[in-house]
């Protein structure tokens, strides 16, 4: 188990709060405490966190390689058509740019199943309020509906701007908003 102390001020520590946040979402917490500490400096929220890296328990296989993931998603895709292989890039893209913005690993976001699962459902799947039985993630609904509005945002654009593969358009009925 590691330990990580995050000090928070009270009075503009936004930057502060979300370095915690993106922490705590990179890692599985085992235990947390916080106090309120004041001196004349001013006051500060103080948070130790013991935590563990995701994957390391002592009673967890060994994670898998990248080959077995390569080997995976190949089979995934193998059993696609044509444009569902195209939306599932397309969301490969667009999940690979939220994992940047949040600092999370790819896989945290959406796995590949998850997103193979929306690739053969449809876009329009991700406007479902209610979490699909395929998808096991709690936070389904909120990245669901960042990753439907990325899809929207650089497909509507011209193919120069776009960060995701221009050629995964949706069609109309999958492009109306929320």
């Amino acid at each position: 188990m590691q330990y990580k102390i995050f000090s928070i001020p009270i009075l503009n520590g936004e930057e502060e709060q979300e370095n915690l946040n993106k922490f705590l979402r990179s890692v599985r917490v085992v235990e947390s405490r916080k106090e309120l500490v004041t001196i004349d400096a001013g006051c500060f929220w103080t948070f130790c966190v013991s935590f563990l890296p995701i994957g390391k328990t002592s009673t967890e296989e060994p994670k898998n390689t990248r080959e077995d993931t390569a080997r995976k998603r190949e089979q995934l895709l193998a059993t696609m058509s044509d444009e569902e292989k195209e939306r599932f890039e397309a969301m490969s893209a667009a999940r690979t740019i939220l994992s940047n913005e949040e600092a999370l690993p790819a896989f945290r976001i959406f796995t590949n199943k998850e997103l193979a699962f929306v690739a053969k459902a449809g876009y329009a799947v991700l406007e479902r309020d209610d979490v699909p039985p395929e998808v096991e993630k709690s936070h389904w609904k909120y990245y669901a509906r960042r990753l439907w509005k990325l899809l929207n945002t650089t497909n509507a654009g011209s193919p120069e701007e776009s960060p995701l593969p221009f050629d995964a358009l949706m069609n109309e009925e999958e492009r109306q908003p929320f």
